[in-house]
């Protein structure tokens, strides 16, 4: 099997981040192009890894031998972004959010569809062995019907290690745009859609004191909410409560956890590909760990990033007619539930999720064997 080129669009915090996790799958994809509005970091990036091409961002959309745009720009960019790359015929795997709202990604779907190509979106960490550990407790049915559930999302300490967080404190940006992809995508594959969303929010601390080695700026002004709780009642009938803050440093709540009529599930931070799933059912004394469906990653569980790249070889696969998991629907889907949060917030009342979507199809230990060259 030929790998697939790959044009990566943007070259700032988290590029080295897919360049470092695309480098694991030698056999199914190679980076051919990069693209930044910075000449000068879009050649540095492509120098130090090794990438034959460097450019603007319409290089890469014009060049012939890109199979699939990899879009790494800000969450503003990425509805512009995506649709060049598409009016270009290209395939598209972009960073979280979609797009920064709604309205500007419901379009991008159609242009998908019309131009035949495919569009996917992180996150894609509900692939890692994590995840599907605890969709396979789900779908056994040892929990019995799930009631309800817990969401708890924390600070990313971005000041601590970002040189500008700007964008995370800006339209775009926010602990719902930033993180909450990762939590609805998870709690989606293991549940099933969101009906219904009440919401409330608050900007907490306003300003922001950077204190990243090597920052380009002192300080940051957090001109949307950095505080938000909510309800959400899904289809299914479960209804639980999702609270995610830049204000909550420290807290002593599991970050996902899943309540069912015959026991609790306790699932791995919805940002790590790994990590221990637990459950206990009413007649353990203690939870146990449940063993792992898929194997484990090397190093795979809290604080690893270097695996993203699921998502791109979910979506080349796709292609050939397998499940696209991390497919614009879901992405899309996600997006709306976390924008109805802030419209609760500003409405004072709840608001019906328009959209609807599949569980994602759970990954099969061969595919992912596949994507390995095992």
């Amino acid at each position: 099997m030929t790998p697939a080129a790959i044009g990566i669009v943007g070259c700032g915090k988290i590029f080295e981040t897919y360049a470092e996790g695309l480098a694991r799958f030698p056999r199914r994809v190679t980076i051919t192009r990069v693209a930044d509005v910075d000449a000068a970091r879009a050649e540095d990036a492509a120098r130090r890894y090794g990438i034959p091409d460097w450019g603007p961002p319409e290089a890469v959309f014009a060049d012939p031998l890109v199979d699939v745009v990899v879009s790494l720009t800000p969450p503003l960019a990425h509805a512009q972004v995506t649709s060049a790359a598409i009016a270009a015929g290209k395939h598209v795997y972009t960073e979280k959010p979609l797009a920064a709202t709604t309205a500007e990604a419901a379009p991008l779907l159609a242009q998908a569809r019309a131009a035949r190509v495919l569009l996917g979106s992180a996150p894609d960490t509900f692939l890692g062995s994590g995840g599907q550990t605890a969709r396979s407790v789900v779908d056994s049915g040892a929990l019995g019907e799930i009631i309800g559930f817990t969401l708890v999302g924390s600070h990313s300490r971005a000041e601590l290690w970002h040189p500008d967080p700007t964008f995370l404190f800006t339209a775009g940006g926010g602990p719902l745009l930033d993180v909450g992809p990762y939590f609805i995508s998870q709690l989606v594959q293991l549940l099933g859609p969101v009906a219904s969303v009440t919401g409330r929010t608050r900007i907490g601390v306003a300003q922001r004191r950077v204190t990243a080695p090597g920052r380009l700026v002192e300080t940051v002004q957090a001109t949307v909410p950095t505080h938000a709780a909510a309800v959400l009642e899904l289809a299914s009938g479960a209804i639980g409560t999702y609270l995610h803050s830049f204000d909550v440093w420290n807290h002593g709540h599991p970050p996902f956890e899943l309540y069912g009529s015959l026991g609790t599930l306790t699932v791995p931070h919805p940002n790590w590909f790994g990590g221990d799933v637990l459950v206990q059912l009413h007649a353990d004394e203690e939870p146990r760990v449940v063993p792992p469906v898929l194997p484990p990653l090397a190093g795979e569980g809290r604080g690893i990033g270097n695996f993203r790249g699921f998502g791109v070889l979910d979506l080349l696969d796709a292609t050939r007619g397998a499940p696209h998991r991390t497919g614009a629907e879901l992405a899309f889907h996600a997006l709306e539930v976390l924008e109805a949060v802030q419209a609760s917030s500003d409405r004072g009342a709840p608001v019906r999720i328009e959209s609807s979507v599949e569980r994602p199809a759970p990954l099969e230990p061969a595919q992912l064997a596949g994507w390995w060259g095992t």
